[in-house]
């Protein structure tokens, strides 16, 4: 330690009063370099650094290693990590600080674990509370809260959603072998379920009669098997399509639901639609 010390006032009595030629102006500068590397494997930044500044932070890692503390963790890094050789200070303090931010990492990770399962616990009591319906996508009820759909759409689908707010949507759900985009919707003053829709790409009027009206007799069939045949069916011919407005082409009575399979169009472009809501007078406050 008083070894360590005395190099460290004559280094810094050298940048006072040696000149450029003398020996020891040689020497000091060989251990100037010697620090600057120690402080560059360090990561600090020395482009500014003088040589005061040198022998402070030199002191400063003296004065650490001494510490009862950094023994005790200087014996805990060569039990873990290398026993090999004497590590820099600085090297040992970093790892540990690794070591605490790993530690606090996996706390908060089974933290958020705990919140996680608390609030998919509370989410299942919420399904089991309510009304179920054939209606219901996946068997997930309408009128649960947004953060219960959640955390049960997840465990039912991987998908990639992305949530707008009181919507959210996949853009390739799977429905009976065919890939389509698919929205649910959410009450905005309540944030309950209270819709989803599922709907087919857009194509032009030339692709009408060999695509569009193909996606919705498939989407007609592809509910059928849970909701039933449907009530009733339509014929629609292509001037009864219009724009921003479902003209049907299967309706299914059911009390408290709207549930239909349509046509529509955008700017020209032709699309199938499923809907499946709950009814306005049917949704709790």
């Amino acid at each position: 330690m008083e070894k360590r010390l005395f190099t460290l006032f004559l280094f810094y009595a050298t940048t006072i009063f040696a000149t450029d030629d003398s020996p020891r102006t040689v020497f000091f500068d060989s251990i100037e370099v010697q620090y600057r590397k120690e402080i560059v494997e360090c990561g600090d930044n020395i482009a500014y650094m003088s040589k005061t500044g040198i022998t402070q932070w030199k002191e400063h890692m003296i004065s650490v290693s001494q510490t009862p503390e950094y023994k005790a963790l200087l014996q805990e890094y060569r039990k873990f990590v290398d026993s090999s050789n004497t590590p820099l200070p600085c090297k040992v303090l970093a790892w540990n600080e690794q070591r605490k931010q790993i530690q606090l990492q996996k706390e908060d990770s089974l933290t958020k674990e705990l919140i996680l399962r608390e609030d998919y616990e509370n989410a299942l009591r919420e399904k089991d509370s309510l009304p179920k319906s054939v209606f219901d996508p996946f068997g997930i009820p309408f009128e649960i809260s947004k953060r219960s759909f959640l955390l049960l759409f997840k465990e039912k689908c991987k998908n990639a959603y992305v949530d707008m707010g009181y919507h959210l949507y996949v853009s390739d759900m799977n429905w009976c072998n065919h890939e389509y985009l698919t929205a649910f919707y959410f009450d905005h003053k309540t944030d309950k379920f209270i819709k989803y829709e599922i709907e087919s790409d857009a194509v032009e009027a030339d692709k009408l009669n060999r695509i569009t009206r193909q996606d919705g007799e498939n989407l007609t069939q592809c509910l059928i098997p849970n909701f039933g045949l449907p009530s009733k069916t339509f014929r629609i011919g292509f001037f009864d399509i219009k724009s921003n407005a479902l003209s049907p082409l299967s309706m299914w009575d059911a009390d408290g639901f709207n549930v239909y399979v349509g046509l529509s169009m955008s700017k020209y472009r032709y699309f199938a639609k499923a809907v499946v809501s709950r009814s306005e007078d049917h949704i709790s406050p």
